[in-house]
């Protein structure tokens, strides 16, 4: 892979393999930079080779463990909560009132452990490079009005407003499924932390990518915790410990996504006021 360093200010960091002289292949990081004199001449390049085979190594341990746990867990869970509804429903004789409330309080219980097993695997697929997209001409407009669709009547009990202005047709190629995944947990978010107001969605052309927003008026996010907003298992936002509770996954979920697509995302917030997502994806 070639890399072009002969810019001024320019810095490149790869990922690649190597052939040893006995024709051993080895993975290794390969960091690139510019060297300048005092007056900002260019007056060469520097380059440092790293050998990552024991990086790599526990790489594929993780993401095997991860795997194998996860595989392992799904199938006796969905068992489970199968056999939990069955019995919810009446199906093998009556239960009690008192019955039926822990019989429910089970299930959401098992329904929470299969997100946070589909969440692993989503985010092990994510950083093994695994994920695949299958890109096709969407009107992310109208993706967008799908996906609002199925929060509104979340939105109504909280008195919620939720809001797009858009109607226009824009289009962008990209994997339907996993932009509904990226929406609906940005919107689900964003409902789940505010109290009153609303939450507005927007989606603009900005060449060559499309942006996309969203934007509530929630008690918003400290300064401090911004960044760690795309950092495995970090919650906030929390009022309680009977508040509904996730993987702390979903962001970083979104985020590979949106890298997948050729785009970024990033937030901004102020405590009282609410917070905006802001995402970018390639348009074509």
């Amino acid at each position: 892979r070639s890399l072009n360093v002969r810019q001024k200010g320019s810095q490149h960091r790869i990922d690649t393999h190597i052939i040893r002289k006995d024709g051993s292949i080895i993975p290794v990081d390969i960091a690139v930079s510019v060297l300048t004199s005092s007056d900002g001449t260019i007056t060469g390049s520097i380059g440092i080779i790293k050998d990552i085979s024991e990086r790599v190594k526990l790489q594929k341990l993780k993401d095997d463990f991860v795997d194998i746990v996860t595989h392992e867990l799904r199938t006796p869970v969905s068992i489970a909560k199968e056999g939990v509804a069955q019995l919810i429903e009446g199906l093998h004789g009556p239960v009690t009132v008192d019955q039926k409330e822990m019989l429910e309080l089970v299930s959401r219980a098992m329904l929470r452990l299969l997100r946070i097993v589909s969440d692993l695997l989503d985010v092990s697929k994510i950083e093994s490079r695994k994920t695949v997209l299958n890109k096709e001409s969407v009107d992310v407009a109208e993706l967008i009005k799908e996906v609002m669709a199925t929060f509104r009547a979340r939105a109504e009990k909280k008195n919620l407003k939720l809001l797009f202005g858009s109607g226009k047709t824009i289009e962008a190629m990209v994997d339907r499924e996993k932009m509904v995944q990226v929406l609906t947990n940005l919107i689900g978010n964003a409902i789940k932390f505010t109290e009153r107001g609303s939450v507005s969605i927007a989606v603009e052309i900005k060449e060559p990518y499309v942006q996309f927003s969203v934007e509530d008026t929630g008690p918003g996010i400290a300064a401090e915790d911004l960044p760690k907003l795309f950092s495995k298992f970090e919650q906030f936002g929390k009022k309680d410990g009977h508040a509904e509770k996730g993987s702390g996954l979903g962001l970083v979920i979104s985020q590979g996504i949106i890298e997948l697509h050729g785009g970024r995302i990033f937030a901004e917030s102020q405590l009282g006021k609410g917070t905006r997502f802001t995402f970018t994806v390639l348009k074509d």
